[in-house]
């Protein structure tokens, strides 16, 4: 008669994970932002951040990003990258740097780019589901171009302002061991732009595992 030999599928093994995930983020308070040239000079003559928000941004969100599981139920994020595509800026067209002074046009798309860098979290894992839990510091940045104009004059200015942010992801997946995984995730702007739970990002997500 064969013997029985336990059931070792479920077993959590160390190793790389990748993740690609497309979502839809929303930012209530849009930073305030400051004026350069097109090669970084900072245009100081203006007060420090004088493009400020009117509304919330909504962004059409993409993600990279890269992962390391232990043999245990740690997860460690490595390096992760987000392009925020926002299809409401929250920001005015144009704005008036001073009495009967010049005016900054908007002039075209906002960006807002992420940077995660490190992280700690726990994944749990029930058959072939898994729920995570996941906290990353890291990075972000909105950016848009524009124009100066008085009278007839017109210079090219950018309109920018960056931040540490931190993330406190959950999400939930559906996919054997040694499959791609695909999961529903949200993560709270736990902090951005000097600003709490500063927005959200909720999208799907296919994971290597």
């Amino acid at each position: 008669m064969p013997r029985l030999k336990p059931d070792t599928t479920a077993q959590l093994t160390s190793g790389l994970g990748a993740d690609l995930g497309a979502a839809f983020a929303f930012l209530p308070t849009p930073p305030t932002m400051a004026l350069e040239t097109p090669d970084g000079g900072a245009m100081k003559q203006f007060a420090g951040t004088p493009v400020s928000h009117i509304g919330t941004m909504s962004m059409v969100d993409l993600s990279i990003g890269v992962l390391f599981r232990t043999a245990t139920p740690v997860v460690i994020p490595l390096l992760g990258f987000e392009f925020g595509i926002p299809v409401k800026t929250g920001y005015p067209g144009s704005v008036d740097l001073g009495t009967q002074g010049p005016s900054w046009i908007k002039g075209g798309p906002t960006f807002y780019d992420g940077l995660d860098i490190g992280g700690l979290g726990v994944e749990l894992v029930a058959g072939t589901f898994r729920f995570g839990l996941v906290a990353m510091p890291g990075f972000r940045f909105v950016r848009t171009t524009g124009t100066i104009t008085q009278g007839v004059l017109t210079i090219d200015a950018e309109a920018n302002e960056y931040t540490f942010s931190l993330r406190a992801e959950v999400k939930a997946c559906a996919g054997g061991k040694g499959v791609v995984s695909a999961c529903v995730y949200g993560a709270p702007h736990v902090f951005e732009f000097s600003q709490w739970m500063n927005g959200a990002v909720f999208g799907l997500r296919v994971e290597t595992n």
